[in-house]
């Protein structure tokens, strides 16, 4: 059978890709925000709407996970808080303070996870 070739109309012809914005950067990086911040703390430069976006994206994925730990079985969340090892600096390298942060948020998971399980 012959498909014919679909191409997008000129108006509708990709754009081309924007740089990334410095919050962007950051968080390719690994950069993030300043290491001594709080973790309910907001950075300075969190006042774009990219940058609001991006939080709200975070907080909405944590959820989700969180909805799935709770419905996953004991094997599964032990393996969950098993990945947080992967986040840790490998040994010999330099720990950075995101990749810390990020595996005690994956432990804070689980934990919230094994509670709310253990209510219903």
């Amino acid at each position: 059978m012959h498909r014919p070739k679909l191409e997008a109309p000129a108006s509708r012809a990709p754009r081309l890709p924007r740089p990334p914005s410095p919050a962007i950067q950051r968080w390719d990086g690994e950069g993030g925000a300043a290491e001594a911040m709080e973790p309910h703390e907001s950075p300075p430069h969190a006042a774009g709407a990219e940058e609001m976006q991006l939080r709200a994206r975070v907080i909405a994925l944590e959820g989700l996970v969180l909805a799935l730990l709770v419905q996953s079985s004991a094997p599964q969340r032990i393996m969950a808080a098993r990945m947080a090892e992967h986040i840790l600096p490998r040994p010999g390298r330099t720990p950075h303070g995101l990749t810390i942060r990020a595996a005690a948020r994956i432990h804070q998971l689980v934990v919230r996870a094994r509670r709310i399980a253990a209510l219903r």
